[in-house]
């Protein structure tokens, strides 16, 4: 079993629990976030933004449990963040050394950005998957 932090906007909110079950990784996500709004908490890995689920109040917190196959997971630990149901969501890459960038063309869409302490690339799309123009 593992544990991870949630941020919410660079804020640590809640603790992500992580426990091997077989060929899948179970997560229980706890967080405190205010009960007047629609959260979605993510697991953010280097290649993906997974979708854990939407935040539901439990015992006066904000909570989901998820299973997840631990393929699209790997070997690190992701790191956890929570989105509110109605901000622009954005698409992060990483950017890491030695590695290229695989479209150039990709950075006409993106603005330079840290997350978590992490150097990236974001590129703005809105709640739906819809790339914003």
């Amino acid at each position: 079993m593992q544990t991870g932090v949630i941020y919410f906007n660079e804020t640590v909110v809640g603790k992500a629990t992580i426990t091997e079950e077989g060929l899948y990784y179970r997560f229980d996500c706890i967080c405190s976030l205010p009960q007047n709004g629609i959260f979605r908490v993510y697991a953010i890995t280097p290649f993906e933004e997974i979708n854990l689920g939407v935040c539901i109040p439990e015992n006066g917190k904000m909570c989901v449990t998820s299973s997840i196959p631990v393929s699209r997971i790997g070997v690190s630990m992701p790191r956890f963040v929570v989105h509110s149901k109605n901000e622009l969501m954005s698409d992060f890459y990483e950017l890491m050394p030695d590695e290229p960038i695989e479209s150039i063309s990709l950075l006409r869409e993106c603005y330079f950005t840290c997350s978590n302490g992490r150097k990236g690339i974001r590129r703005k799309r809105s709640i739906d998957g819809v790339q914003k123009q």
